[in-house]
């Protein structure tokens, strides 16, 4: 009795166990059906960026020197002065250049009334030379006499043409004379500030020492451009850029021919429209390249265990996809590489799920 009792309750116990096991399976699968918000990838057009960092600089630093030396009569202006266009900026003391230009200008005039009168004289040898050839030819005078008129033709003629020669030197001599004289009151060729004054007043300066310093208004944003990218930017090539979360509009204006020694990138100058900032600023520069299409998907979708990754559906169950991303943009990423067209990215519960779990798909 007690034997069979036993064999009962062998029975019971694996009877139990097995519903306890089967109990146990569907509650592991009941824990794993996840519910989740999915979305189905497209392809969108949007912007195409290359991405990089400048820094702020004015575009021009010029330097105003005299063209002839001299001593300096007057500095209109003082260091970290705003100056516009057109505006004067310091004078010479003009006398000897004065005198200069006027003694140019005398000899000019001289040698125009010398030229004045060999050009009569020319007129007039010409026409009796002219007139004796005639005769020569006919026999009406020797060749003595025909050869006596020439010569005086041609020393006529040679006076001319040195006088003539004569003009030409002394015109650009007054002309130089003249600019000499213009150029010594110096004007601004930019709007600007004035970094330094070099010299004061009364002091004597050399031909082409900087007089005045000035830094134009107009601001580009340094950017280093990598080998890879350098050919992909034109000049005239567009660019957004964002400076201390201020947004404004450029155009590539230079890009230089030879890369940096140290860094080995290509420096491009980003003309600014619009805007002014404080120099030394660091902001970001977005070249616009046009128009691509791709994967792109919220970045609220993204985990990362090391490697970025999100989960997409099929059959019901949440796959673990790596990926590959590229630019960003908003609250958007774009996918390289690890999505295609048409798959359902779980863009709500995904931080619940694992690779293989079951998943009920709720409506968006």
């Amino acid at each position: 009795m007690f034997k069979k009792n036993s064999i009962l309750l062998a029975i019971l116990i694996l009877i139990i166990s097995i519903f306890s096991g089967c109990s146990a399976d569907a509650n592991v699968e009941t824990v794993h059906k996840k519910a989740v918000k999915v979305d189905e990838l497209k392809l969108i057009n949007k912007k195409d960026y290359l991405h990089y960092i400048g820094t702020i600089d004015s575009k021009d630093l010029v330097k105003y020197g005299f063209k002839s030396s001299g001593k300096i009569q007057n500095i209109y202006i003082k260091k970290g002065d705003n100056i516009k266009k057109g505006q004067a900026l310091a004078k010479l003391d003009l006398v000897d250049l004065n005198l200069q230009a006027k003694g140019s200008l005398a000899k000019l005039n001289a040698a125009k009334a010398d030229l004045k009168k060999a050009n009569e004289a020319l007129n007039y040898i010409s026409n009796y030379y002219n007139d004796m050839e005639k005769l020569h030819q006919n026999g009406a005078i020797s060749d003595d006499s025909f050869d006596k008129v020439k010569l005086e033709y041609e020393n006529t003629k040679e006076t001319y043409n040195k006088a003539t020669e004569q003009i030409n030197g002394l015109e650009a001599d007054y002309t130089f004379k003249n600019n000499l004289l213009k150029d010594g009151t110096i004007y601004s060729t930019v709007n600007g500030t004035v970094v330094e004054t070099p010299f004061k007043e009364g002091e004597l300066i050399q031909t082409g020492y900087p007089c005045v310093v000035v830094r134009s208004k107009t601001q580009v944003i340094n950017v280093g451009l990598s080998q890879k990218d350098v050919d992909n930017i034109k000049i005239g090539t567009k660019a957004n850029i964002l400076i201390n979360d201020e947004k404004c509009e450029g155009i590539v204006t230079n890009i230089a021919q030879a890369p940096d020694k140290s860094t080995r990138t290509y420096n491009a100058e980003v003309q600014i429209k619009d805007k002014s900032f404080r120099l030394g600023m660091i902001g970001k520069v977005d070249f616009y390249m046009g128009n691509k299409n791709g994967i792109w998907i919220p970045i609220s979708s993204m985990m990362s265990d090391g490697q970025d990754y999100v989960y997409v559906i099929n059959d019901d169950r949440a796959l673990k996809r790596t990926v590959l991303i590229g630019d960003s943009f908003e609250n958007l990423v774009e996918i390289k590489e690890g999505l295609n067209e048409g798959d359902l990215l779980v863009i709500e519960g995904m931080k619940n799920l694992k690779d293989g779990y079951s998943v009920s798909i709720s409506e968006n």
